[in-house]
This record gives structure tokens, sequence and C-alpha cells, in this order.
């Protein structure tokens, strides 16, 4: 009753938010009441197999976070409006821009042999620690997941870095590069190989990492990009039921496809019930949440979830003890499947109780609503926009785990995030630093 409930309320707060937020198809809140939706329709579907009771706390905990959360989107996008800014009289319908200047041909040189360079070291580094784990020729991806957390392995500080500059290369390029594919402008540019190998580096970097999540955010940012490009550079406004639902088919066979296949070299048994995996993946958190919630307790170490980053940064350096868990407990259902994978509102509600998650969500809404709309008004395909789309993985994320906050104070993001502006201020050229211009190529 409570999961049937809880679906006919997100399916309202869904149309809500959209209508209300001027049919942004990337507001905060309709994002996030789409995602949980797209969730609950799932576990409905699968709730008859997995024989999980839902209640009354599970009911409040989801709705009443995300009724928080669009309250934050109200307060932000106020916020957000009320201040004047420069160009908020200009016309919004300008001449279209379609090309991009090119970056210097010295700079991609040594930028290529960079990526070349670091490659070949991460594959090294990446046989070496298999190896050392007892590799011998069977479930490589297996043993390279071993290996990540083998305490055996020092991580080697001048590698890392560099694959962080990868990361955020390869997200600086994607920027550049989306926009020229949208526009039919790709294949004219001296800078496309580069491009190529700059954004097949960044996706060699997620696969040698063995997780998922990382291409998770990729085609995440590509979803962002395309549609911020698109309203900025060409002034159209995607429509949630037209090409909205077309990109998100599109990147969604695509990131499944490299999902199933890294699920299918870790365990060769992942592929044999695709929809059972699938919905373990995509679905259990509701569930999950549900059962976690029967006999939930608040932890007594301040934000041990929601600032995983810093705590973990601060116990490297001996500075407190408590270290945040790398993996949550499994969780049994009464079918006998198994899940650790609870969504973002079973961290928040540990951290600070259910009355703080819905504080946690309404300052996550105030703060990506701000954001957003500050772009919106700004209408320039710039360093915010690709700021923003990397931050905004957490709306996707946070249907798995907690991300705001946990992610942001962390050291591989902060890493990644400085490569992306670093990449932008020295690659981009100077007349460009307000936003893509249109250049003779």
């Amino acid at each position: 009753m409570y999961l049937f409930l809880t679906f006919l309320v997100l399916l309202c707060l869904t149309i809500l938010s959209y209508n209300m937020f001027n049919r942004e198809i990337l507001s905060p809140s309709f994002l996030t009441c789409l995602l949980f939706f797209s969730v609950s329709v799932i576990a409905l579907i699968n709730n008859s197999y997995w024989n999980v009771v839902y209640h009354g706390l599970f009911f409040v905990s989801v709705v009443g976070s995300i009724v928080f959360m669009i309250l934050g989107e109200v307060f932000g996008k106020s916020i957000a409006t009320s201040i004047s800014y420069k160009n908020s009289k200009k016309k919004f319908f300008q001449k279209p821009i379609y090309s991009i200047q090119d970056i210097s041909r010295f700079k991609t040189l040594l930028l290529i042999l960079f990526c070349i360079i670091i490659n070949i070291w991460s594959v090294q580094q990446f046989i070496s620690n298999v190896r050392y784990v007892g590799y011998s020729g069977e479930n490589l991806m297996n043993y390279a997941r071993i290996s990540n957390f083998n305490e055996d392995i020092q991580t080697n500080i001048p590698l890392a870095i560099s694959k962080f500059a990868i990361i955020g290369l390869g997200y600086f390029s994607l920027f550049r590069t989306v926009p020229m594919i949208s526009n039919n402008q790709f294949w004219k540019s001296k800078n496309k190989f580069f491009y190529i190998l700059s954004i097949m580096s960044l996706l060699l970097q997620e696969v040698l990492s063995t997780g998922r999540v990382g291409f998770i955010k990729f085609f995440q940012i590509t979803l962002f990009l395309t549609i911020f490009s698109r309203r900025f550079l060409i002034h159209e406004k995607i429509k949630f039921f037209g090409k909205f639902l077309k990109y998100v088919s599109m990147l969604g066979i695509s990131f499944f496809s490299f999902f199933f296949l890294l699920g299918y070299l870790r365990n060769p048994e992942f592929l044999s019930d695709i929809w059972r995996s699938f919905s373990i993946y995509f679905a259990s958190p509701f569930p999950a949440l549900n059962e976690w919630l029967k006999s939930y307790e608040v932890s007594n170490a301040f934000g041990l979830e929601t600032f995983k980053g810093l705590r973990n940064l601060l116990v490297r350096f001996d500075i407190i003890a408590n270290k945040p868990l790398d993996f949550q407990p499994f969780i049994t259902f009464p079918n006998g499947h198994r899940t650790n994978i609870y969504s973002a509102l079973m961290h928040y509600i540990k951290d600070f109780n259910i009355a703080g998650c819905y504080i946690v969500y309404f300052f996550q809404g105030l703060f990506f609503s701000v954001f957003f709309y500050y772009i919106l008004d700004k209408r320039k395909y710039n360093l915010w926009v690709l700021v923003f789309s990397y931050f905004a993985y957490d709306i996707v994320l946070q249907i798995a785990a907690a991300g705001f906050l946990a992610s942001y104070l962390g050291v591989t993001h902060s890493f990644v995030l400085l490569f992306i502006i670093l990449s932008y201020i020295f690659l981009n050229p100077k007349q460009t630093y307000s936003g893509i211009t249109i250049k003779k190529i």
C-alpha cells in the first residue's frame, strides 16, 4: 500500500515540479522527482518478487525529503531571479553560434603526448596490481576490484594526480566537443584527434578504476552539456516529450551497454538475468531503505556519511579516528535477494535523523537551483555550465548514495574540478572566457 501511495505522490510531484519551474527539464527538483518516480515504477513491478512490505516511515522519508527539496528550489529560484544581472534585459534570441576556435597545435601536441604517456603508465600499474593479488588469467576485473582495496598496494601519488588531470581534461574536451557535434562542426575542427583521444583517455581511466559510477557521471554530464549547448548556442529549449527523451534513451542504452559489459567482466553470471540485475541496481534502494528503516539507528559521529570525503581526508592525516565505511552492509529481502544500495536518504537519516534529512534536501535544492538559474540568466555556454554539469552528478547519484557534500569535499572530486578549471583557463582562447564565441576556422 505505502509503495503504491509513494508512486502516486511522486507522480503528482513530478508533474507539479515540471510545471512549477517553467518546464525546465534540468530543474533540480524535477529531475529528483522524475528519478525517484522511475525507481518507484521498477520497485512496484518487482515487489511481488521481492515480497517487501512497505511501511509509513518509508513514505514519510521519501516524500518529505522531496517536498523539502522543492521548497529549497522555490527559495533558490527567488534568490537567483531577484539579483539584477547585467544581461537581464538583453534580447534572448541572437545570431546562432556554430563554430569554436581551435586550440593551438603546440598545446594539443603536448597534451596528446601527455595522454599517451599517462595511459600507458596507468595500464602498466593496473597489470602490476592485479598480478600482485593473484590474477592468473580469469576474471580480470574482479581481481582489479580486489586490488583497489588491498591496503598493501601503495598509491602512486604522481600517477594518481596525473589521472585526475586526464579526467579533468577529458571533461573539458567533452565540453567543447558536444556543441560541435550538435551543429555538425566536429569533423571540421583541427583539434578533433585531441578531443577524441582525451575523451577516450577519460573513459579508459574509468574502466581501469573498475567502478561503474564514473560512467553514470560521464553520460549525465554529456546530457547536461547537450541541453545547455542547444539552449545557449542555437536557442533551442529542449522539451521533455521530444529530444529530452530521445537523448536520455540514447545515452541510457550506451550507459547500460558499458554497465553490463563491466559487470560481465567482473562476474560472468551477471548477465544470466539482465532484468533482475538491472532492477537490483536501479530500484532496490526503495526496498532496502524500507527494510533499513525498520531498525535504524542514528550515528554518534557527526556527518559520518554526509561528509565522507572530508572525513576520509582527516582520517588519513590522523586528525579524527572514525573512518566511514567504504561499502554499506548488505540487507536481505524476504525472498533472499541482497543489496547494499539504499539511496542518499539512508545516509542523511543515519547522520541527522529524518528531520535532518529534510534540512539537507532543502539546502540541496537551494544550492543547485541558485546555481542553475544563475546559469539560465547568464545565457552563456561557459565554464559555469561545465562546473554545474559536473556538480549536478549528485542529482542522479542520490537514488543510489549520498554525493552532496560527501564527494564534493573529497580529494578526487576536488582535484578533478581543479583540472577542469585549469583546462578551461589555459586551453579556452582568452576571447572566449565569457562563453563560446563564433570564429572562422
